[in-house]
Parts: C-alpha cells; structure tokens; sequence
C-alpha cells in the first residue's frame, strides 16, 4: 500500500504538467466518436477491413498520442530511445515498484477518460448504435475493446524503460505493423465473413458477462506482463552513456 502512496505521489508532478495531453484527449476523444458514430451503423452487417484496423488504432494506440513531446519518448544517442524525465527519475533514491507503479498510474490517469470519452460520446451521438444495442450490451461490446486497448496500450509505459531502434528498423516496425494488420483482417473477413467489429458486437449482445469478464482478464495480462518487462528492463538498463 505505502508503494502505491508513494507512486501517487511520483505521479501527481507529472500530471501536473500534462493539462496539454488533457485537452489533447478530448479533442480526440470527440473527434473518433463522432466518425465511429457514421461508420459503425452502416456496417454491422458487413464491415470493412479499414473499420477493423481504425478500431485497433484508436483503442490501442491512441493513448501514445496524448502526452506532450518532452514527456514522450525520444532519442537520447545513437539509436537508444527512452523517456529522459523516466532516466533522471531513475538515478533518484526510488525504489523500482514505486518508479514502475508511478508510470502505470499516468497511463491509466491518460487511458480511462480516453476510452470513457470515445465509447460515451459515440453512443450518444449515434442514434442508429443506441437502436442496435442496449445500455448492457454497448457496455459489454466497449468493455472488450478496452481490454484490446489496454492490453496493448500497457506496452507504451513499459517503453518508457528505453529501448534500441534504429530509424530503418522503425520504419520497417510501422510497415510491418500497419499491412500485418490489414492482411490479418483480410483473412478473417475472408473466412469469417464480416469484420471483427461486428462480431464483438454480437459477443457481446449473445454474452456480455463473459465478455466483460474476459476483457478484464485480457487487460489485466497485459498490464501484468508489461509490469513484469518492466522490471527485468530496469535492472539491465545503465543509462550513465
């Protein structure tokens, strides 16, 4: 308990100085619900491939977006990357929990009202989704994509450790992520079908609680996982290049 004390603590100074990533979010958050409010009605019954990968973008990597340049990852020399705020705090006397603790404290802090944001105002907005999903089922279908969202989101303050990568491997990192991506989805629709979007609005419409409990589970692996990384990371980091 006293270590997450402390990781509040850690945390409230970063956050302080994040009321740019504040209004950041919410400009996004308006902006993706209102585009998932006009698309995703229009294909419940057959959806897009470009639907699918929108999704994974924004719940799972719109949290990286947020935060301000000087308290994101940068590159420190050569092809070492990290977060310089996360090296200083790191020669402090921290222990490693409360430093690790602390980060995830600022994920979640950036994360929930994001995810909160987009799922809330797209039902609002949209009047067709409200038809095809009740209050119970839209929370079950929103829950899943938020285990997605946080599960791979958990990977981006682990990151803040440092990390190597050189600007041709970046480049082949995007390439590989986004056509991976598409060519998963296109395989699934193929055989599914319909999309992935779709099909967790039926999950969720035929079993809500499973999917909430499975999303939780999801999100939960993710964070742990991440936590796990984190903490192998530090012990085999020297940042005095």
């Amino acid at each position: 308990m006293n270590d997450w004390k402390e990781a509040f603590w850690l945390a409230k100074f970063e956050l302080k100085k994040l009321k740019l990533g504040f209004v950041l979010l919410a400009l996004m958050a308006i902006t993706f619900s209102m585009f998932f409010a006009t698309v995703i009605p229009k294909n419940t019954e057959r959806s897009t491939v470009m639907l699918d990968f929108l999704f994974f973008i924004v719940f799972g990597f719109g949290t990286a977006w947020i935060k301000p340049k000087e308290f994101n990852h940068q590159k420190i020399g050569g092809d070492f990357w990290a977060l310089p705020f996360f090296i200083t705090l790191s020669q402090l006397p921290i222990q490693k929990d409360v430093l690790i603790k602390s980060r995830f404290i600022i994920f979640f802090a950036f994360a929930v009202p994001y995810y909160l944001g987009v799922s809330i105002l797209t039902y609002v907005f949209s009047p067709d989704l409200r038809a095809a999903l009740d209050l119970k089922e839209y929370f079950a279908f929103i829950m899943i994509w938020i285990g997605i969202g946080i599960h791979l989101g958990a990977s981006f303050p682990a990151s803040d450790v440092g990390y190597r990568l050189s600007t041709v491997r970046f480049a082949l990192y995007i390439f590989a992520l986004f056509f991976g991506f598409m060519f998963i989805f296109t395989i699934f629709n193929v055989l599914y079908g319909n999309g992935f979007v779709p099909l967790t609005m039926l999950m969720a419409e035929k079993w809500p609680l499973v999917s909430i409990i499975a999303s939780v589970l999801f999100a939960a692996i993710g964070v742990l996982y991440s936590q796990k990384y984190m903490s192998k990371k530090i012990e085999k980091m020297d940042y005095l290049f």
